[in-house]
């Protein structure tokens, strides 16, 4: 008898990496974050504020165990992607599982007529601490969910 699809992805899950809200003003919405959960703002973690070349500026925090990503769309096709999301300009976008092995999720994920899309349309996409992948908004049922894998100390050296 065969694994029931489901209950394997349910045992590569591994927990709730993020959430990601779309902000229309991040800084103003971190300056926010930080005075209503107490947070120092040294505690921020930003990617692609000080790079003109950022189609979009992402701003970290972590409450209550959990880490909030919010995304600021700065240029074109970004811009015009995340207006195009059920909550437009604000609101949450997306929520980010941890899976254990990528490769072995969207495997699981292609038998039950699930495939990669949204920005990552070609599968998984390669950071210097993990590999990420968002699943085809059409295929779950209009919800935005990425998948993501850490890589391990060695994977990381490697990509330095």
């Amino acid at each position: 008898m065969s694994q029931n699809p489901i209950d394997s992805l349910q045992q590569q899950i591994t927990g709730v990496a993020h959430v990601g809200y779309v902000v229309a003003d991040i800084e103003a919405a971190i300056e926010n974050s930080c005075r209503r959960f107490g947070l120092a703002p040294a505690s921020v973690r930003w990617m692609g504020r000080d790079d003109p070349q950022a189609l979009c500026v992402f701003a970290f925090i972590e409450v209550g165990g959990l880490e909030h990503e919010y995304i600021q769309a700065k240029r074109s096709p970004m811009l015009e992607l995340l207006g195009e999301q059920p909550q437009g300009a604000g609101g949450i976008n997306h929520v980010a599982w941890l899976v254990k092995d990528m490769n072995q999720s969207l495997q699981i994920l292609k038998a039950q007529g699930v495939k990669p899309g949204y920005v990552t349309p070609d599968g998984p996409f390669e950071l210097p601490d993990k590999f990420l992948v968002y699943l085809n908004p059409d295929d779950c049922d209009g919800h935005l969910i990425e998948l993501i894998q850490l890589k391990t100390p060695a994977e990381e050296s490697s990509c330095l």
